[in-house]
C-alpha cells in the first residue's frame, strides 16, 4: 500500500479489519478504507476532526470508532453514516480542565 496505489498519505498509523472484511488504515493525513480493490478516502472535509488518525475500534455492534486529536469520529455498519466529534478547546469551553463533545456533529454517508 502506498500513496501511488490509493494511500492519502504513506505514514501508516493504526489499522484494523472491520466485520465485513474491510481494511482500515488510518494516516497522518486522514483515513483510508480498501475493500480488496481499491481504496476510499476520508479526511476533514467528511467530519474527521483531525486529519491525522491515532486510533480506531471496534466496538460490539460492528461499528467503527476513529481517534484523533480533536475527537472522535464513528461510522455505523448498518447505515455506513459517518460521524464526528470535535472536542472544543479548554480556553474555548471555558473550562479549567477538559471539556465536552461539541454539539455540533457532522454526520456524513460512506
Amino acid at each position: 500500500m502506498t500513496e501511488r496505489r490509493g494511500l492519502v498519505f504513506g505514514e501508516v498509523h493504526p489499522l484494523r479489519f472491520d466485520a465485513q472484511g474491510a481494511f482500515w488504515v488510518g494516516t497522518a493525513m486522514g483515513l483510508n478504507r480498501y475493500n480488496g480493490s481499491r481504496f476510499a478516502i476520508w479526511t476533514v472535509a467528511d467530519s474527521l476532526p483531525a486529519p491525522r488518525v491515532h486510533d480506531i475500534a471496534l466496538d460490539s455492534t460492528g461499528a467503527l470508532w476513529f481517534g484523533t486529536a480533536n475527537g472522535l469520529a464513528r461510522r455505523d455498519p448498518r447505515t455506513r453514516w459517518f460521524q464526528g466529534w470535535a472536542i472544543a478547546s479548554v480556553a474555548s469551553a471555558g473550562a479549567s480542565h477538559g471539556s465536552e463533545p461539541d454539539a455540533k456533529a457532522n454526520p456524513r454517508r460512506m
